[in-house]
């Protein structure tokens, strides 16, 4: 039997106006703290707003507004310099800014550099507290156990995973993603169906309950799986229709509970293929996070088809497959509704479409074959003959190598 495990925030609040709070949340952590956000972030009323909530609250706080996207690691320790004995910290914006509130907490506790502690479970204790208040719905940030960081010196991105990243406090207000510009939206969504996808059929591994003191991700099991089909069911309904009308409230806000459901999943879970790829994709193209792992995703679920059926088959059934359907049916529509879903929201089709070519292959097989924990989370055992097929297959758009013609593992 598979794991059974959840790992979260102690506080998650996800409801408009959740913003106000912070001040109450951080009073009961501390007397000070440095509040993390990005420039765009900083000129908006919902910024202020938390601004206020903190004064008011009586918590003395320095503000850090240049994170910038892909978080370079240099900001780690701009951050660090003024940290001085500040007692929390607040990451307010997308997934970079809570990640360099991550960092940040690390580092305030520890010191070293932010590259002392790449890899799983480097972190050797507690960080200072941390809440995050996310303004986009996607990433799920405020609730995993991983900051990713673009590594100034290897030109590469690197991972901190330890659960002692994971936030105090998550405080989720889907007001704050109203402004959000449509090409956004559409990446973190993408982004968050990824999450959902990738979580819900990471491999269950038989473990015993001391994994978890040991192992930041501990693959599918069924709590994660909750979470999994109630963002997915969320996504599905919502997703569409928040690229297309941002002034869409109901679907506003449940993005933002889709999002924070991803995060849950893979927090535990963990994530798979489409993000190993993903990830010598973005040192190339240069383009976000999430337009990546939405270009991959359709393609990696074929390839994981023969692997991941019956999961796949769960999920068709979440997204809408006929009650009649049969397993290979269902496991066909999940497929292709996550297809539809993220060309409906823009998503472009192949990898050269955003700038990729041949010869930028061999590279990026290399380079996605060092992300072995996310190689190894993979239904469909992965290498580096499976991962050009991907690659390629997503280059061109053709899907004629994908489906698996003999059996390695153990299909489901």
């Amino acid at each position: 039997m598979a794991l059974n495990a959840l790992r979260s925030p102690r506080t998650i609040v996800i409801a408009e106006g959740a913003r106000h709070s912070v001040g109450h949340h951080a009073a009961a952590l501390g007397a000070s703290a440095i509040l993390i956000t990005d420039e765009r972030c900083a000129t908006t009323q919902g910024f202020a707003d938390i601004l206020t909530s903190l004064t008011v609250a009586g918590v003395d706080v320095a503000v850090y507004a240049s994170t910038q996207p892909e978080l370079p690691s240099e900001q780690v320790a701009e951050v660090a310099a003024m940290l001085g004995e500040r007692e929390i910290v607040i990451g307010v914006g997308g997934g970079s800014c809570i990640d360099l509130a991550k960092a940040a907490a690390v580092i305030g506790a520890y010191s070293g550099t932010i590259a002392d502690y790449y890899g799983e479970n480097r972190v050797p204790g507690p960080v200072l507290p941390i809440i995050a208040v996310p303004t986009t719905a996607g990433t799920g940030a405020e609730v995993t156990p991983v900051a990713v960081i673009s590594d100034g010196a290897t030109g590469i991105k690197s991972g901190v995973s330890s659960p002692r990243l994971i936030p105090e406090v998550a405080l989720v207000d889907p007001e704050l993603t109203y402004t959000c510009p449509a090409g956004l939206t559409a990446a973190v969504g993408a982004d968050a169906l990824c999450h959902l996808v990738e979580s819900y059929t990471a491999i269950p591994r038989e473990q015993g309950a001391e994994a978890v003191l040991s192992k930041v991700f501990l693959g599918a099991g069924e709590l994660t799986a909750v979470y999994g089909r109630e963002g997915l069911r969320l996504a599905d309904a919502y997703l569409e229709r928040a690229v297309r009308d941002g002034s869409d409230v109901e679907a506003r806000g449940g993005m933002a509970r889709a999002a924070t459901y991803g995060g849950l999943a893979l927090g535990t879970a963990g994530t798979a293929a489409a993000h190993a790829l993903q990830y010598p994709i973005g040192a190339v193209t240069h383009t976000p996070h999430g337009v990546g792992v939405g270009i991959l995703l359709p393609y990696v679920m074929r390839f994981n088809r023969s692997h991941a059926r019956a999961a796949f088959a769960e999920l068709g059934a979440v997204l809408g497959a006929p009650t009649d359907a049969t397993v290979e049916q269902r496991a066909d529509h999940a497929i292709h509704r996550i297809t539809e879903i993220l060309h409906a929201i823009g998503i472009p089709k192949t990898l050269a479409e955003i700038g990729m070519s041949e010869t930028d292959l061999p590279a990026a097989v290399t380079a996605a074959m060092r992300s072995e924990r996310l190689i190894h989370n993979n239904p469909r055992p992965l290498d580096e003959a499976g991962v050009q097929t991907l690659f390629s297959a997503a280059l061109t758009g053709d899907e004629s190598s994908l489906a698996a013609t003999t059996t390695t593992g153990a299909p489901c």
